[in-house]
């Protein structure tokens, strides 16, 4: 089996990595974040050719077309809903399956004109340790199908194994490819998510190529929304944090860092609560000041399971 988080321990010792904590904690998560995805990917997908990644897409396509987007956006606006104890009036929650022909506009980094100011630099912190955490629920929840089973299979018995093959290739990708790539990728995302905050309640715009990955975005706009909580509340720093914080590039490293911070945040919890106290406790975690919000990631990152 090959070590899926090798590279990844070299960049943190090099310190090429924009996340805040220290290197010994961000190897202690990427290791045990690596060792459990492991043992949810199939030993052949390490050494499995692109080739069959796409195609498993063509075939998750192909079923896709076969349940209609109508039934899928549906599927997964509930899943994600119930998984947070979200209730009607929470939230909207707008989802949509694009047409893999109309490929959606490619993500374009662009660097802040100007270093952050050392001032600002524990809220910098602070954030991007909630965007690692975003994108791990993200990552987490994506396989919220796998516990559909019934609802799944009525549509198409195909839908879930389907989408659990071709999920394991995309999670081999995202451990074994080198996310610097992403500095400078125009490729177009395989999903979006877009928060207006214009109405009320507020609106969450989700759109993905396919069905988990529909999941994905939809839970990654929830998490955002419980995030609002730790904010800077000056409109000035936090539209000069968000600016430094928010960029693509920085998305490999929150899944790989997130998805395990994301686990242990949630065992955290009472096992008793139920999943609308659980969100309500998340959101009191982001709530913290910037200093206690760091130590309480270490605290998380550094507990045995």
């Amino acid at each position: 089996m090959v070590n899926l988080s090798d590279h990844r321990v070299e960049r943190i010792m090099d310190g090429e990595v924009p996340l805040p904590l220290e290197p010994y904690t961000m190897i202690k998560l990427l290791e045990s974040g690596a060792k459990y995805t492991e043992k949810h990917i199939p030993p052949n997908a390490l050494n499995s050719h692109p080739s069959a990644f796409f195609s498993m897409v063509e075939k998750l396509n192909e079923v896709q077309a076969q349940v209609g987007p109508q039934k899928l956006e549906e599927m997964a606006v509930q899943m994600v809903m119930e998984h947070f104890g979200l209730e009607e009036g929470d939230l909207n929650i707008v989802a949509e399956i694009v047409s893999p022909s109309k490929p959606l506009p490619p993500i374009v980094v662009t660097e802040p004109e100007s270093p952050i100011a050392p001032e600002l630099r524990s809220e910098l912190n602070k954030r991007l340790m909630i965007n690692a955490i975003i994108q791990g629920a993200a990552h987490g929840v994506q396989y919220r199908f796998l516990y559909e089973d019934k609802q799944c299979d009525a549509v198409n018995p195909e839908l879930r194994p389907v989408c659990k093959a071709m999920m394991a290739l995309a999670d081999t990708g995202v451990w074994t490819q080198d996310e610097r790539q992403f500095q400078h990728s125009q490729m177009s995302p395989a999903g979006m998510v877009n928060l207006d905050f214009s109405t009320k309640p507020i609106t969450i715009y989700a759109k993905a190529i396919h069905f988990p990955i529909l999941i994905h975005e939809i839970a990654k706009g929830v998490v955002e929304v419980l995030a609002l909580s730790g904010l800077p509340k000056d409109r000035e720093i936090r539209r000069t944090v968000l600016a430094h914080a928010d960029t693509p590039d920085k998305e490999a490293w929150g899944i790989t860092i997130g998805a395990e911070l994301w686990r242990k945040l949630n065992k955290s919890i009472p096992a008793d609560k139920s999943a609308r106290e659980r969100s309500a406790l998340i959101r009191e975690f982001f709530a913290q000041s910037a200093s206690e919000f760091i130590d309480s990631v270490e605290r998380l990152a550094g507990g045995q399971d």
